[in-house]
């Protein structure tokens, strides 16, 4: 960026050799995009502490500690976050996937095996408390960092099964708005067809 000005210099820093924009401003974080500078860390709440704790104190982990090869390995107990598994039939019922939203509802990421959920709180590595203010996607195999909007969901078979009447409902979120009317509510109609029962709102 040949017009970039010296004190634009603190809206990037650099991660394991990747470049990211750590800014505010949408018009910024837009340009920067475009460039194919990763912005997956900014907004308007970031917080340069967790940036700091992230670099720091997780990150590092990942180079310390053996990683998993696939899902069926076991995860050191010092991997910070929870391990997510994508869901396919070799995983079983043993799935935790995470998806992101924008403003629009649109999916802007999501992510299964190989990741972990870091969310917002405190953890213990090497007998200090460290405290994240967001939640993040990592992931120790590259040393990447996502940050999450608040509209994510952490998708996964708790929260995709419902019960009634002793029967499960798969409410899976990939086919849940094929279930809704226009209001929103649970279309009955649809529900008797495609699993042979209705519901009250």
């Amino acid at each position: 960026m040949p017009s970039m000005k010296k004190e634009d210099e603190d809206n990037f820093i650099v991660l394991n050799g990747k470049l990211y924009f750590i800014g505010k401003g949408e018009y910024e974080r837009e340009i920067a995009k475009k460039t194919g500078i990763d912005t997956s860390l900014s907004n308007e709440n970031f917080s340069i502490e967790d940036l700091k704790v992230l670099a720091g104190s997780i990150l590092p982990l990942g180079k310390v500690h053996k990683l998993p090869e696939n899902d069926k390995d076991e995860a050191p107990k010092e991997l910070v976050g929870k391990r997510l598994y994508t869901k396919n039939i070799g995983n079983d019922i043993n799935w935790d996937m995470v998806i992101d939203y924008n403003d629009s509802n649109e999916e802007t990421g999501r992510w299964g095996s190989g990741y972990y959920l870091l969310v917002k709180g405190e953890y213990e590595i090497d007998e200090k408390i460290i405290k994240l203010e967001n939640d993040y996607i990592i992931d120790y195999r590259n040393s990447e960092l996502m940050r999450l909007s608040e509209r994510y969901e952490d998708w996964n078979i708790d929260s995709t099964l419902g019960t009634k009447d002793g029967l499960v409902l798969n409410l899976d979120s990939t086919n849940f708005e094929d279930l809704v009317n226009n209001q929103g509510f649970l279309d009955s109609d649809k529900l008797f067809k495609l699993y042979g029962y209705r519901v009250d709102r």
